[in-house]
């Protein structure tokens, strides 16, 4: 496909007339122009004018200002045949028409979109292998080296068109998903049948056992039953030998000897309760008694004068203290100044070095590399060293100030060591107080005081207790210690032996008759027919269960082929996409290793493996691409996307004769990186028609033909 040119009209920046622009010139051409000219539009309106949409994905593309009458045209060759397109948008007499001419002749069909079928018929390449192939943009190409692994595959599925593989992946989805799902309901169903089953299994089982719990019960109550007999048995064989008047006078007796020695205990625990604890007398005595002793041994004229002591020295030493304060707040620093002399020193270097470096090379700028007069250099030269004298005045001047204030500080140092000679040591601080002490005689007479008090409260408690420990003694001695036997019956048995004897004869009878009624309930407590109903039921589950994984079998056959058609069109490994990828990554490798000497002088390469990770050698040996220089980054990065760009001007279409690199050259790069860039595109210019867009007005240098875009005073834009 041969492009030959680009008309447009009210198109975007472009005004109310008809702007041509040739393609078909095997050369390049610098695109030059402020940010906002139109430099991109021509590009723009080649790719809208074929597909109806523009790379910037927005449909606004009337101009502002004159809001109507937009028209592209796109002339290009397929071979012998010549085709125009024309396109309009918001035009006051053709609307949003569409038309296509081979030779001059309208083959145009009656709607947009059947026009629109023919031209991508004609054209056989769809928008995004066109862009891909034709448009070299800083924005289009993202940084490769600088993303993961997984978006590295983004970018190939993005420039090679490998989405398609991508939506076949969906549609074998959208596909397996009806079938995946009868699986799960089926599979649902199943389970459903199980539980069914499990649950006739559970029941049978169930009733099994609770039958045989139920004979169960009816053994234990049986023999519990026939416990109680033999118990009533044995009591009546009992009352045939009892004395009853006997044995209910022991318990009597016994009785009443237990009833008079619990009232006596309650009477001595009332007793008990009223006795005093003097524990608390004694030893609040002892406390008073040992303060007193303590206060005995102290020597109060010493203490009080040892007191005043420690206060006249510590308020002395107080005073030096805040002197020594006042004169360490007069000492100067000098700190700051020192930095100052370090930097001023630094400058002066620097300055010297600019110096010797102007005089090696008088004739070239330091700051620009421009060429310049020997009289420029010289008097730059006198201004510098007027600069350093300045910088020595001034050097001169902190020099004195740091000795002046240097004096000063051994003048006050050696005044602060005179006064901390004058401090004192302090004494041992007394243990007491000055109020203490004070109060001391009066303690003492108040502790005797207490002492005395609490002797006599001591021995008054003690004769109150006395007189309740002889009330307890007392009690003690009438309590009985000889109590009677009690008889091994109790009154309410023997009572029920005398009462009973014929009453339990017939309940004997009542209860052997009991136990002919559970051994014939026992009899009939199993159903028989209802486990065989219960049986049929499971086999009757267990066939549909068998009908259900067969189908679910059969629907596990079919997911199997829909799931190695996913797999063929995932990203995994085994996927069409990776295969594509591995095949090309010889040719891949081939073409970054081929572009990175423009760049670098060392011997530097790159490798990628199947799954796009990298491996960067200079010299052979391996290197991160984190240590490298962000130009140094930015070279290795456009080395990949030459490789990327050929790679898919191969892959698509090694027939279309436009080549336009947008503001590649906008990017950080030195005038290495620049004239690597511009040596590589000149080789591309000798069988395409090369177009380079930038705003950098210092490219102009390295290209001989120019195309200037420029905004007139209307604000439309216009070529030069």
């Amino acid at each position: 496909m041969k492009f030959n040119y680009v008309i447009l009209k009210n198109f975007k920046r472009y005004g109310d007339y008809d702007t041509r622009f040739d393609l078909n010139v095997r050369d390049t051409r610098l695109l030059i122009g402020e940010n906002g000219a139109g430099k991109t539009s021509f590009i723009d309106a080649i790719i809208w004018g074929i597909y109806g949409r523009s790379i910037c994905a927005i449909d606004e593309v009337v101009n502002r200002q004159t809001k109507k009458d937009c028209k592209v045209e796109i002339n290009f060759d397929i071979g012998p045949e010549n085709y125009s397109i024309i396109r309009y948008r918001n035009h006051t007499e053709n609307g949003n028409k569409l038309l296509l001419f081979k030779d001059r002749e309208n083959i145009s069909r009656r709607t947009i979109n059947d026009t629109q079928d023919l031209i991508d018929e004609k054209v056989q390449i769809n928008y995004n292998a066109l862009v891909s192939s034709m448009v070299f943009s800083s924005e289009i190409y993202t940084s490769f080296l600088r993303a993961k692994v997984a978006d590295r595959l983004k970018i190939f599925d993005s420039i090679l068109s490998l989405k398609e593989i991508q939506d076949y992946y969906e549609a074998v989805k959208e596909l397996r998903k009806p079938i995946s799902d009868s699986i799960v309901d089926t599979n649902l169903n199943s389970e459903k049948l199980k539980s069914e089953i499990q649950a006739s299994i559970s029941s049978i089982e169930e009733y099994r056992e609770t039958t045989k719990k139920k004979l169960i019960e009816f053994k234990i109550t049986k023999d519990k039953i026939q416990e109680e007999i033999e118990k009533i048995k044995i009591d009546l064989d009992v009352a045939a030998h009892i004395d009853f008047e006997k044995e209910l006078e022991s318990n009597r007796t016994y009785n009443e000897a237990i009833e008079i020695n619990r009232k006596l205990q309650e009477e001595i625990k009332l007793e008990e309760k009223h006795l005093i604890d003097t524990n608390k007398i004694i030893d609040e005595m002892e406390k008073c008694k040992r303060e007193l002793e303590e206060a005995s041994h102290i020597d109060v004229e010493f203490e009080i004068n040892n007191l005043k002591l420690y206060k006249e020295i510590e308020r002395n030493n107080l005073d030096i203290e805040n002197e020594i304060l006042v004169l360490k707040n007069k000492i100067a620093k000098t700190k700051e100044k020192e930095k100052i002399l370090d930097f001023h020193e630094e400058e002066i270097n620097e300055i010297k070095a600019e110096i010797e470096k102007i005089n090696a090379d008088i004739e070239i700028c330091i700051t620009c590399g421009q060429k310049v007069t020997a009289e420029f250099s010289k008097s730059l030269i006198e201004k510098k060293l007027d600069r350093i004298l300045e910088i020595e005045e001034d050097i001169d001047a902190v020099r004195a100030g740091i000795e002046s204030a240097i004096a000063n500080n051994t003048s006050i140092n050696n005044k602060i060591r005179d006064l901390s000679a004058k401090k004192k040591n302090l004494p041992n601080p007394s243990k007491f107080s000055e109020k203490y002490l004070s109060d001391l005689e009066r303690n003492k007479e108040y502790l005797r005081n207490q002492i005395s008090i609490s002797e006599n409260s001591f021995k008054e408690k003690e004769v109150f207790n006395n007189s309740i420990h002889n009330r307890i003694n007392s009690l003690k001695n009438r309590m009985i210690k000889d109590i009677p036997q009690k008889s091994k019956y109790e009154n309410s048995y023997l009572e029920w032996l005398k009462t009973s004897a014929k009453e339990q004869g017939q309940k004997i009878s009542s209860l052997e008759k009991e136990i002919e009624l559970i051994n014939e309930r026992a009899k009939t407590i199993y159903d028989k027919t209802y486990i065989e109903t219960m049986n049929k039921k499971i086999e009757v589950l267990n066939t549909s269960l068998a009908e259900f994984n067969t189908k679910v079998k059969d629907l596990k056959k079919e997911d199997f082929h829909y799931e190695i058609l996913q797999q063929l069109f995932s990203n995994k490994s085994g996927g069409i996409k990776k295969y594509v990828i591995e095949k090309m990554m010889n040719t891949f490798n081939e073409k970054i290793n081929f572009y990175l000497p423009f760049f670098f002088d060392d011997d530097a390469s790159i490798t990628f493996d199947k799954d796009l990770n990298e491996v960067i050698t200079i010299n052979k040996n391996p290197v991160s691409f984190e240590t490298f220089s962000s130009g140094e980054k930015t070279r290795f990065e456009l080395a990949i996307t030459f490789s990327l760009f050929m790679l898919v001007k191969t892959f698509f279409s090694t027939a279309v004769n436009l080549l336009v690199f947008d503001e590649i050259l906008d990017q950080n790069l030195d005038k290495r990186g620049i004239i690597a860039v511009q040596e590589i595109i000149d080789n591309l210019g000798k069988e395409n028609s090369i177009l380079v867009i930038s705003h950098r007005e210092e490219l102009k240098e390295y290209f001989g033909n120019q195309v200037n875009v420029i905004k007139d005073k209307d604000g439309f834009s216009r070529l030069i």
